[in-house]
C-alpha cells in the first residue's frame, strides 16, 4: 500500500485496499480481463487476504468487478475517468456523503464525492473515484458533465 494508507497502527482498511485496486483496474485492465488471485493481491499490498476479499466485494458492488463461480474475478466494463479543469479561484474538496446524498447521486458505498466550488459561485459535484482534477488548461475543448449543481440539488 502507499504511504499514508494505514490507520497509524499498521492496519489497512478494506476501503484503502479497494481504492488502490480500483485505480489499478481502471488504469491497466481491459473489460473481461481476470484480476490476480486474492492471495497474490494480499501479498503484493501487504494486507490480510480477508482485507482483499472485502475490497473485491466492494468493487463488485460498484460494478467494477464481476465474479464467476469457479472461474475467478474479472474487470467489468471499466468506467472512463472524467477530467475536471480548475480555473483561477476555483476550489475542490472531497467528502464522504450521507447515505441519502449517496443514493441521490448514485454513488457506491465508500466512494467520496468531489465538490468543486467555482470562483463564479457555482458548485459542482463529481464521483471522486472517476474524476481527475486538472490545473487550468491552455485551451478547453469541452466542459465535463457534472453530477449537478448546488441549486439543482437543494430543489430535489
Amino acid at each position: 500500500m502507499r504511504e499514508g494508507d494505514d490507520l497509524g497502527n499498521g492496519q489497512v482498511t478494506h476501503w484503502h485496499a479497494a481504492n488502490r485496486l480500483r485505480e489499478e483496474i481502471m488504469s491497466s485492465l481491459a473489460p473481461g480481463e481476470k484480476i490476480e488471485p486474492e492471495q497474490v493481491l494480499a501479498d503484493r499490498y501487504g494486507v490480510a487476504r480477508n482485507t482483499i476479499r472485502k475490497a473485491i466485494a466492494q468493487l463488485r458492488g460498484e460494478g467494477i468487478l464481476a465474479s464467476r463461480h469457479g472461474r475467478g474475478t474479472f474487470a467489468a466494463a471499466v468506467p472512463s475517468r472524467q477530467q475536471v479543469p480548475l480555473g483561477p479561484g476555483d476550489r475542490a474538496r472531497a467528502l464522504l456523503p450521507e447515505d441519502s446524498e449517496r443514493d441521490r447521486r448514485g454513488l457506491p458505498p465508500g466512494v467520496p464525492l468531489l465538490v468543486v466550488m467555482r470562483a463564479q459561485g457555482k458548485t459542482e459535484y463529481y464521483d471522486a473515484s472517476r474524476t481527475d482534477i486538472m490545473g487550468p488548461p491552455a485551451q478547453r475543448s469541452a466542459e465535463p458533465a457534472p453530477c449537478g449543481d448546488l441549486e439543482e440539488n437543494r430543489a430535489q
